[in-house]
């Protein structure tokens, strides 16, 4: 054989070679896992939903892309999954139409890529769509001449240059049957400050001023003018980093996709546009079994009253009007939000024609050291914390949410507080020595300069699956002191009384602190090796109670917060705890309506909805930027174990 014949053989063997190789990489770049059923929205999958929705013929151009996630597979399907299966991948979408004053609800099939329903919502009014909102309101009044009239009376010259913000329309809701799309509106002049004495309303359906109340002029305020704490700063870029980031090669937990491994503990997560950050499939890994604890976890609805009889306006739903998610827009400050070896994921959502938008640094995974685990002399362990973190701004103030987990089996949810307060100009530079003898509704945080008292609440959703979702129960838990008799002679004894919630109506429950009140979700058929039912308490941390009346728009609208728990059986469609329409729409929509039915919550898949409160009496230690506030609640194992879980390792 000549070697010119050998070199075209070898050639030959190569190139096919190389061609089967090709092939087969070709082959797996198709064939690539399907996504587990609970994995967020991708970027391909956005778009594709937007353009089914514009190639059904029923998207205009005055549509608007409110809210598009995923349409979650039903629980029993997702329980039974196993990797390798397929499920059916769908879209969920609101939409609002503009010239036609609608909402609709819309499924999308993403497998075959077409529409699966479409439902248009009487009289419901999506959340804030701060684009067409500020724009359709500023355009409304510029052309008003009697709002013109008012900026002059002001000495306001340029009122072209006058910052209009549309806001829902809260307290200053009109009864109509009409369901049209209103707003107040808060203005700003530099010259002039907050435009507060003047109340505006607008229809933005009919495109026209529903209400222009003119308080009177302040001269005080036309003499001094708007005061320089107002302006923007500190508004500068925070660090930069790279959009994603994987975990340290020594780290000691595992990303697989959206799943995380640590430890023991075993749970998926994602980014959701209305709620933010979501905990899935919550599990603790024991003698080789995991055992279930939550199916899903998160922020359900977010409401902040404010105490000023003058700021009726600002009672804003963070979630329901505006969107947790949504506003999670800004990245992660890289080594600051997180650390800097902290793994690191984007987000996909969307603006509101429908253009995918992608968040880096959305979400960040990082351990942490939690101080001593435990201790007995000089035997003794330190701890590590698993982190799973997300921050969102919502105009001035800034809330991070972090889940947190323990090595004994403890899950934690911590809700830092941070930004900048709202304040509102006044003429006093001091807050006298009398001011005690008259009522004053916030306090002075720079002469000028007064931040309003207000409160914020947070109701998270929490689907316990404690050793399973069929069986589950709730008990609540008082210590209960005996009177001093023959069996407590020397009046000392005391006892935890267990009460089990059987119907929706008697498990509407409120923090008692003088019975150390707590929550214990339990698996009826299912117990420990010393006979007690496995369960988890739910141990409240910081907490208050809502300041306001009932008969205010905030308590008949934001009816959760009468009640630190509620317990509901599970339903898919109950998601967010003040209804899914909160902007405009009847009060005592969500818990309080599902739970008039008084349905049983008595061994079955129960949903515990828990009320976290943080009255804010403002400091001047916290402007022009608020140290971080924190507080939260635990889920604590209680029976779930027969012993320390850590001792098998600690041996």
């Amino acid at each position: 054989m000549s070697l010119q014949i050998f070199h075209f053989i070898i050639g030959t063997w190569i190139s096919v070679l190389l061609l089967g190789v090709s092939f087969c990489q070709a082959g797996a770049v198709r064939k690539q896992p399907p996504p587990h059923p609970l994995d967020p929205l991708s970027k391909d999958e956005l778009l594709a939903t937007v353009t089914v929705l514009k190639n059904s013929g029923k998207v205009a151009d005055s549509t608007r892309f409110v809210l598009i996630h995923l349409h979650e597979p039903p629980k029993e399907k997702v329980l039974t999954y196993r990797p390798g299966q397929t499920l059916p991948r769908q879209a969920f979408a609101v939409l609002y139409d503009w010239a036609s004053n609608t909402t609709s609800e819309v499924i999308v099939d993403l497998d075959a890529q077409k529409l699966l329903s479409w439902k248009n919502v009487p009289r419901a009014q999506p959340g804030i769509l701060p684009g067409d909102d500020h724009r359709k309101a500023a355009d409304i009044v510029r052309a008003d001449p009697r709002w013109r009239e008012a900026m002059m009376k002001r000495g306001i010259k340029e009122v072209d240059k006058v910052s209009i913000y549309s806001w829902p329309i809260g307290a200053y809701s009109i009864e109509s049957n009409d369901s049209h799309r209103r707003a107040f509106l808060t203005m700003f002049a530099r010259e002039y400050g907050p435009i507060e004495d003047l109340i505006v309303l607008v229809d933005l359906t009919a495109q026209k001023i529903l209400k222009l109340e003119d308080k009177g002029v302040s001269a005080w305020r036309r003499k001094h003018g708007a005061f320089s704490p107002l302006d923007e700063r500190d508004r500068g870029e925070g660090p930069e980093g790279p959009s994603n980031q994987p975990p340290p090669q020594d780290a000691r937990y595992q990303v697989h996709g959206h799943e995380v491994r640590w430890g023991h503990w075993r749970f998926r997560f994602a980014l959701h546009p209305r709620v933010g950050l979501v905990l899935y499939t919550v599990g603790f890994e024991d003698e080789g079994k995991v055992r279930p604890i939550l199916y899903r976890a998160n922020l359900s609805e977010m409401v902040v009253p404010y105490g000023d009889p003058h700021w009726l306006f600002w009672c804003p739903f963070d979630a329901g009007e505006y969107g947790m998610g949504v506003y999670a827009k800004t990245p992660l400050n890289y080594g600051i939000d997180a650390p800097k070896d902290a793994a690191y994921f984007s987000a996909w959502l969307h603006d509101h024609r429908g253009t995918p938008l992608e968040v880096p640094r959305a979400i960040a995974l990082y351990e942490r050291d939690g101080g001593v685990l435990w201790r007995h002399g000089r035997n003794a362990r330190r701890a590590r914390q698993l982190v799973l973190s997300s921050f969102v701004r919502v105009d001035e103030y800034d809330y991070g949410f972090n889940w947190i987990f323990h090595e004994d089996g403890t899950l934690a949810m911590e809700v830092l507080l941070t930004g900048r307060m709202n304040v509102k100009i006044v003429e006093r530079k001091q807050d006298e020595e009398e001011h005690a003898t008259r009522a004053r509704f916030g306090h002075l945080v720079e002469p000028h300069l007064e931040a309003p008292n207000h409160q914020h609440f947070f109701n998270f959703r929490l689907d316990c699956d404690v050793d399973g979702a069929e069986r589950n129960s709730v008990l609540e838990m008082n210590t209960k002191k005996l009177p001093k008799g023959p069996d407590n002679p020397q009046g000392n004894a005391f006892m935890m009384k267990e009460t089990l919630l059987r119907r929706e109506l008697e498990a509407r429950r409120q923090m008692k602190l003088t019975t150390n009140r707590t929550w214990k979700i339990v698996n009826t058929c299912s117990s420990n090796s010393l006979g007690q039912s496995t369960g988890y308490v739910l141990v409240p941390g910081e907490n208050s109670v809502p300041h306001a009346t009932r008969e205010s728009f905030f308590r008949r609208h934001a009816a959760f917060v009468n009640h630190h728990v509620w317990v509901t059986p599970y339903r898919a469609e109950e998601q967010y705890a003040a209804g899914a329409y909160v902007n405009g729409s009847p009060p005592g929509e969500g818990l309080p309506k599902w739970t008039s039915a008084n349905r049983s919550i008595e061994d079955t898949d129960v949903v515990v909805w828990y009320t976290l409160g943080v009255t804010h009496v403002p400091r001047p230690e916290e402007w022009p930027v608020m140290p971080v506030h924190r507080t939260g609640f635990q889920l604590v194992p209680a029976g779930f174990f027969a012993h320390n879980p850590l001792m098998k390792a600690a041996n």
